[in-house]
C-alpha cells in the first residue's frame, strides 16, 4: 500500500539549482546538497601587491618622462606593465592620481640620494660637492628620474591642478638644502646674512643640473665640475 505522505512541491523560483536529490531506498531520507564550486574572487587581480604598485610607478615614470602628462595615458602605462587599464585603476583612480604618486616618489628618491651623499661630510663645501656628484650618478643609474624632472616644469605650467604638489615639493627641497646651508653657517663658511641667498642658489643650481642631465649629460658633467671649482675659488681668475 502506497504511503499517504507526499513531499511538498516548491515553486520554480525557490528551487536551489545547486541541490541535487540522489535516489535512496529510504522514503524519509533528506536530499543531500551537492558541493558547490568555490566562488571566484572578484576585485583586485591576484598579484595586486606592493610589487605591482612599484611596477606601475616605474612604468608611469618612464611614460611621463617620455611623453609628458598630457600625452601619456593610463593605457600606455598599463600596457608597459602587462596589465589591463581596469587593473591599473584598482591601484590608482585617475591619471592625475598616478602622476602625483610618481611625483612624490621621485621627490623622495632624489632627497634620499642627496641626503645619503651629503651625510658623511662635515663642511658645507664638501656636502654640496657630494650632492653635485650625485646628480651625475642619478642620471646614470636611473635616467627616468631626470627625464621626469625635466617634464615636470612644463607639465606644471600647462596644468594648474598639478601646481600645488610642485609648490609643496619645492618647500621640502628648501627644508633639506637649508640643513646643508645651516651646516655652512655653523662652520663659518656661510655668513648668516647670506643664508637665504645661498639657499636659493644651491637649490636652483642642483635642480637645474638634475634636469639638464636628461638632454645634455656631457654638459651636466662639465657644469658639475665648474660648480665645484667655483666653490673652491679656482674657476674664475681675478
Amino acid at each position: 500500500m502506497a504511503s499517504s505522505r507526499k513531499a511538498s512541491l516548491a515553486a520554480p523560483e525557490e528551487i536551489d539549482v545547486d541541490l541535487v536529490v540522489e535516489p535512496s531506498p529510504q522514503v524519509d531520507s533528506k536530499p543531500r546538497p551537492k558541493p558547490k564550486p568555490r566562488a571566484r574572487r572578484r576585485g583586485r587581480p591576484v598579484d595586486s601587491d606592493g610589487l605591482t604598485r612599484e611596477r606601475i610607478l616605474a612604468a608611469a615614470r618612464e611614460c611621463f618622462a617620455e611623453a609628458g602628462y598630457a600625452a601619456a595615458s593610463t593605457h600606455m602605462v598599463a600596457s608597459r606593465v602587462g596589465l589591463t587599464t581596469g587593473a591599473l585603476y584598482h591601484h590608482f583612480g585617475s591619471k592625475r592620481e598616478l602622476y602625483l604618486a610618481v611625483f612624490a616618489e621621485v621627490e623622495q628618491l632624489v632627497e634620499e640620494r642627496f641626503r645619503s651623499a651629503a651625510k658623511p661630510h662635515t663642511t658645507f663645501v664638501a656636502k654640496v660637492e657630494a650632492i653635485l656628484d650625485e646628480t651625475v650618478r642619478l642620471n646614470t643609474t636611473d635616467p627616468a628620474v631626470a627625464g621626469f624632472a625635466l617634464s615636470v616644469t612644463g607639465d606644471v605650467a600647462r596644468h594648474p591642478d598639478l601646481r600645488e604638489a610642485f609648490t609643496a615639493a619645492w618647500a621640502r627641497r628648501d627644508f633639506f638644502f637649508a640643513e646643508v646651508v645651516d651646516a655652512g653657517v655653523s662652520t663659518g663658511e656661510v655668513t648668516a646674512a647670506d643664508r637665504t641667498v645661498v639657499l636659493d642658489t644651491v637649490t636652483t643650481l642642483v635642480t637645474g643640473l638634475l634636469v639638464i642631465s636628461k638632454g645634455i649629460p656631457v654638459a651636466q658633467a662639465r657644469a658639475v665640475e665648474g660648480a665645484k671649482r667655483l666653490l673652491a675659488g679656482t674657476l674664475i681668475v681675478s
